[in-house]
């Protein structure tokens, strides 16, 4: 179980990988997704787009 797409970390290779907060608490709110919801990986990235863009459109 991946989570491609959901996750960026900062760093070249996985060695010097290091993720945010927000990195993160979208790696939780997946995760729950997933185990709450049963929704698949590809489902799960598409929900957390919707929702970081539902959350850009608040703050402007």
């Amino acid at each position: 179980m991946g989570l491609e797409g959901i996750l960026i970390p900062d760093g070249r290779s996985p060695a010097e990988w290091i993720f945010s907060g927000d990195s993160l608490n979208r790696a939780k709110k997946a995760m729950r997704l997933m185990h709450d919801l049963e929704i698949n990986t590809s489902g799960v990235a598409m929900v957390i787009e919707l929702l970081d863009e539902i959350s850009r459109l608040r703050r402007n």
